[in-house]
């Protein structure tokens, strides 16, 4: 069973943790049974899990190839390539996509007050009167 784990080990990155592999045998003599691999539960802070080796029809691909599955349920799915795109592009949690819409809609903020001629505010002039608004809320 050792093989096999090492043979895990090897294809996929980041090692995981807790994995293990076991045999069941169902006759007295142990040549018939079932092999078992057991993944417990990651922490999210190690996914996503890279294929580092990709084996076709029994033979190592040697290209600079690698893969990424999801859990879905009882199977692993690999990403499309438009998903693994997306996610090295913007990070696999929601805080780098909500900025990216926060820093839009500032940008277009900004071009609307140059556009009308407003004079521009500085940030303290901003929090203070967003301040008071707040104050003014909760005192209701």
């Amino acid at each position: 069973m050792g093989q096999y784990l090492g043979i895990i080990k090897d294809h996929v990155y980041p090692p995981i943790k807790g994995l293990k592999v076991h045999w069941l045998p169902v006759n007295a003599e142990a040549t018939r049974g079932l092999g078992v691999i057991e993944v417990p539960a990651q922490s999210p802070n190690l996914k996503y899990f890279l294929i580092a080796k990709v084996v076709e029809s029994g033979t190592a691909v040697k290209q600079i190839v690698f893969g990424v599955a999801k859990r879905n349920d009882s199977s692993n799915d690999p990403f499309t390539i438009a998903e693994l795109y997306r996610y090295t592009q913007s990070g696999k949690s929601t805080v780098p996509q909500t900025l990216a819409r926060v820093e839009a809609k500032l940008d277009a903020l900004a071009e609307t007050q140059q556009r009308s001629g407003a004079p521009e505010r500085t940030p303290d002039e901003v929090y203070a009167e967003r301040s008071a608004r707040i104050l003014d809320d909760n005192s209701l």
